[in-house]
């Protein structure tokens, strides 16, 4: 009987997931300093400049922070860049990955997200 229920949960969640895609964006920055937040604060500022929440919160879609100095940071950033097929020696920091689209560097980031991110809405209907 357990084991019947978790076949029902996971059943509605992949169900769930196929007629509601997501959107996930990943932010990549490299921080020596564990306490030091200044980029994580900068992408947060840019987010909510660009992407104001009320837009953001229309559709399915989560932005994700690592640093690549720490262990999930980067074994995320290694996952992704590789499902990708990505050369992560031709990459700089900070760095975002929306909807398979790489953007580099603060100025890159700030002029590009917005677009990218409503091409990504246009694609998931």
């Amino acid at each position: 009987m357990l084991f019947r229920n978790y076949i029902v949960i996971f059943i509605f969640f992949m169900v769930s997931f196929l007629i509601f895609p997501q959107i996930n964006g990943y932010f990549f920055y490299g921080e020596l300093c564990e306490n030091c937040r200044d980029d994580e604060i900068r992408f947060n500022s840019i987010l909510r400049e660009k992407l104001p929440a009320a837009k953001r919160n229309k559709y399915s879609c989560n932005f994700y922070i690592y640093n690549i100095y720490e262990i999930t940071g980067r074994s995320i950033y290694e996952s992704i860049t590789d499902d990708l097929g990505i050369d992560r020696r031709q990459l700089e920091m900070p760095l975002v990955i929306l909807n398979g689209k790489i953007l580099q560097g603060y100025d890159n980031i700030i002029a590009n997200i917005r677009e990218i991110f409503f091409n990504a809405v246009d694609q998931m209907h």
